[in-house]
């Protein structure tokens, strides 16, 4: 057998690729996490559905948690990855004029959808896991998440700032970050029965991705581009009341 990098074994007779031992119980575990929760599946069931040694899952990973964290992060590898360089591109295609908004926008959705609909790296269980992991709440899921995803925020939201130099930064943080829900929201449409296509007697198809992506930047781009808002003025902070103290006498 060769064994290339990443532990992905090759047969010298076949010539065909084997997953290796880690790979198969990452693949199995974000498909069981995705279907059932990440606190609902433990590790033996893991090792019995990958078909391996329970002992193997301590030997790659140590921990339930390390698990989860390198699912997280593979996730994310490949889709930042692509989410970066369709932006990298675009600004590259500019010369020095002035960016459009919905160029940016569109770079970051177009890459996000079409990974959620992909087989690469667990691209269709992106967004299931997401969910799962916004509803335990452990702090170490959400500190794996946030190394994954917020230098990607924080370099959209300033290519955002570059293009409309008036905009405030604190509008274009929020509504960003109101984008996100909004593209997972209609991301997991398709398992919760096609809600919306039901609902608009077939009009909006979320199984059309240009037709999801070009939907989804018409909308991000109305918000982000949307007036900013006048600045709240401070509220000042009620006086706190003395409490007398009644002397020993008093009592």
């Amino acid at each position: 057998m060769i064994v290339p990098h990443g532990g992905t074994m090759r047969s010298k007779a076949s010539g065909r690729l084997k997953v290796g031992t880690k790979e198969k119980i990452v693949e199995v575990s974000r498909r069981l996490f995705s279907e059932h929760g990440l606190d609902a599946v433990p590790l033996r069931d893991i090792a019995a559905e990958a078909g391996v040694n329970g002992a193997a899952i301590n030997y790659h990973f140590g921990t339930k948690e390390h698990l989860i964290r390198e699912i997280y992060r593979q996730l994310f590898e490949g889709l930042n990855k692509s989410r970066i360089k369709a932006l990298d591109d675009y600004e590259a295609s500019l010369n020095g004029k002035k960016a459009a908004p919905e160029k940016i926008v569109r770079a970051w959705i177009a890459s996000t959808v079409k990974f959620s609909t992909s087989q690469e790296r667990g691209g269709i269980y992106w967004v299931r896991l997401l969910f799962h992991a916004y509803g335990v709440s452990r702090e170490f899921v959400d500190q794996s998440i946030g190394e994954q995803i917020d230098h990607i925020t924080t370099r959209f939201v300033e290519a955002l700032h570059v293009a409309m130099p008036n905009s405030s930064r604190e509008d274009l943080f929020w509504r960003f970050d109101f984008a996100i829900g909004a593209c997972l929201h209609i991301l997991i449409d398709k398992r919760r029965g096609h809600r919306l296509n039901r609902i608009s007697g077939g009009l909006c198809d979320t199984e059309d991705n240009e037709r999801t992506i070009d939907q989804l930047v018409a909308s991000i781009t109305a918000s982000l581009t949307a007036p900013r808002l006048a600045k709240r003025a401070k509220q000042s902070k009620p006086k706190k009341t003395s409490i007398r103290r009644l002397p020993k006498t008093d009592l």
